[in-house]
């Protein structure tokens, strides 16, 4: 497919469509972390209040949730989106901004992300549709450098978000002369997986998601291709995945803040992340790159990530630079979960920390009661109920710990504590 021909996602209403929905459903998943249901849609389209349920208060956070995702907004949109609160509505206003942000900008339109914002405020990045088109254009070149022909993309993430954006919008336009297809299993648990594949399929996924797949002993048709990003894929999952018969594994180093950064290509045997071509380091800012924009510009853009480099251009991702974790490909912000958690009645101090339950990454956390007579089993469970009622699945802690004083090691600071696998 033409380059220029990719750049026009929104005006095939299936794509939009779904862009629209992964919006619609990340956002209802913070207003009720309890728990809701995407409804059966009646004659193929969903409205927001009869259909969801949505209050006003809800409402007024998937109008701004929404108009930040549009390039651009004039009050004939805004009165649309009033008008019409239907989810291909919505679709329909989302393709007509595109096309009005396309006719007066160009390739240079913007494209808006949010951040999770499993934690704290979600954060909107912005993005040259010209240099998304530009990364996956890189990367439909590694595809054709490893001789990985692609003619199906199977999807586990949402398209709404960068990742998934790039990988389940944009490449399917790019990789292949004709558009390539794609599969959406986002939301499913990744059982019978290999009656669900086929040769030629790309799958787009997350660390937690591979690992859930590879419990159930999964063995991959021959000519799959895996795809793993949102956060460093332990190498016990990605030499799992590829035991189970994958022809190769790729990472993808990025952010919503910085886009896609570098590649990894495990089944290649590569020990490091190739930078592409278009970023380059900065030799007195060892936590920046600079971007060479599609235009011909560049930008120096900030890291969220430590980099080891090799004397070949290459890097290993090193620690975060702020607090921020992955639990099921969702970012969570530690420190702002610590000060929701303070903020309870019941709770004096609280610390955080990461760990593998069954295999799988999740929060625990360390309370110093507010009460040093209650209870800790009765403390336990009001601090679970209250977490199912404010934090998203992701920023629940599933293992807490209770103590005097926050546990520090011998000169003081903060140190880890174990695990009492008998106490939930």
């Amino acid at each position: 497919m033409a380059p220029g021909d990719a750049l026009l996602w929104w005006r095939e209403p299936a794509v939009v469509q779904r862009f629209v929905a992964d919006l619609l459903q990340s956002e209802m998943a913070l207003l009720r972390p309890s728990g809701w249901a995407w409804p059966a849609a009646a004659q193929g389209d969903i409205h927001l209040v009869r259909d969801l349920q949505a209050d006003s208060l809800e409402m007024m956070s998937l109008f701004a949730a929404f108009a930040d995702a549009l390039p651009a907004q004039t009050p004939d949109m805004v009165d649309t989106l009033h008008e019409h609160t239907t989810w291909h509505g919505w679709a329909q206003v989302l393709a007509s901004a595109m096309d009005a942000a396309y006719a007066h900008s160009g390739a240079r339109m913007p494209v808006r992300f949010r951040t999770s914002g499993s934690t704290g405020t979600p954060k909107s990045c912005v993005h040259a549709l010209s240099d998304l088109v530009q990364e996956m254009q890189a990367m439909a070149a590694v595809l054709a450098k490893l001789q990985l022909p692609i003619q199906r993309v199977v999807s586990a993430v949402r398209s709404h978000h960068i990742y998934g954006f790039l990988f389940t919008v944009l490449l399917p336009r790019i990789v292949q002369p004709q558009l390539v297809p794609v599969l959406s299993m986002q939301g499913r648990a990744p059982l019978g997986l290999e009656r669900s594949l086929q040769p030629g399929d790309l799958v787009v996924a997350f660390p937690d998601w591979w690992r859930a797949a590879l419990r159930s002993s999964v063995r991959f048709p021959e000519g799959v291709v895996g795809v793993s990003s949102t956060a460093p894929c332990p190498e016990d999952v990605e030499q799992a995945a590829l035991a189970a018969g994958l022809q190769e594994f790729l990472q993808i180093y990025g952010s919503s803040e910085t886009a896609g950064i570098g590649w990894r290509a495990s089944g290649a045997g590569m020990a490091a992340f190739q930078l592409h071509g278009f970023w380059q380091r900065v030799a007195d800012a060892p936590h920046h790159l600079q971007r060479t924009h599609a235009d011909g510009s560049t930008a120096r853009v900030a890291l969220q990530d430590a980099l080891t480099w090799q004397a070949d251009g290459c890097f290993v991702p090193g620690p975060r630079l702020d607090a921020t974790v992955q639990v099921g490909g969702v970012n969570v912000d530690l420190a702002q979960l610590q000060i929701k958690l303070q903020g309870h009645p019941a709770v004096q101090a609280v610390a955080l920390r990461l760990r593998p339950f069954a295999g799988t990454p999740r929060i625990k956390a360390f309370v110093v009661p507010a009460d040093p007579a209650s209870a800790d089993a009765a403390l336990r469970e009001a601090l679970a109920v209250w977490c199912r009622q404010h934090l998203a699945p992701a920023a629940r802690p599933v293992h807490w710990a209770f103590g005097p004083a926050l546990p520090v090691n011998a000169h003081g600071k903060p140190a880890d504590w174990p695990v009492d696998l008998d106490a939930a």
